[in-house]
């Protein structure tokens, strides 16, 4: 399911339509999230949707496609239940569209026209929460465009900030210039190279 564009983004992913048939198009391309010029060019001609990353397949479709595409997927298929679920952590890191949509023959892609954001970075998430979470403490003296989000009850106060974003997490405060906040994946990278404890998910303190 492609969604149509209505704006040019440059946190999602394109998908050039193709040859209409019935209700559904082709797919001629798959694109990369592209410079701001790009996806001004791209809304203009009407030929692109932003890839949601929604698909909708049968399990047989998806076990032929996978090994024809991307083979050491597709033969964890062929495990257990068990077995795959604790082989999981030894999967290729890479996405389903990398490693077989963007190969197969068998995709096309119907256009949505509805309610639909990726929530891919903060900055999506604070248009779609309307700026500050309301649950949390927030206390703000003369701030404007800024977005202030907590994992806990931390109060956060902010005094004359303008297009600032922050988030708070247990281990981690993250403070960026609203709209550049897709560039987090270059701090991620950072870490990654660190060998940072701060990459490790608690879900057992997320239980309690």
């Amino acid at each position: 399911i492609g969604i149509k564009a209505l704006t040019p983004e440059t946190g999602y992913g394109y998908i050039r339509k193709g040859a209409q048939e019935k209700d559904f198009f082709q797919v001629a391309e798959f694109c990369e999230k592209p410079e701001k010029f790009v996806a001004e060019a791209y809304l203009r001609s009407g030929e692109y949707v932003w890839n949601s990353g929604m698909y909708l397949l049968t399990i047989g479709c998806f076990i032929r496609e996978a090994n024809e595409h991307a083979k050491e997927i597709g033969g964890r298929l062929n495990f257990s239940w068990n077995d795959f679920i604790e082989q999981f952590d030894t999967l290729p890191n890479i996405s389903f569209d990398y490693a077989v949509s963007e190969k197969s023959r068998a995709v096309i892609v119907y256009e949505g026209d509805f309610g639909w954001s990726d929530i891919g970075s903060f900055d999506s998430l604070a248009e779609i929460s309307g700026g500050t979470a309301a649950e949390m403490r927030h206390i703000d003296i003369a701030s404007t465009n800024t977005f202030v989000h907590s994992a806990g009850d931390r109060l956060i106060a902010t005094i004359g900030l303008e297009s600032i974003g922050i988030v708070e997490t247990d281990d981690a405060i993250l403070v960026y210039a609203k709209g550049r906040s897709e560039e987090v994946k270059k701090i991620v990278e950072q870490l990654k190279k660190s060998g940072a404890s701060e990459l490790e998910y608690d879900f057992d303190q997320e239980k309690k």
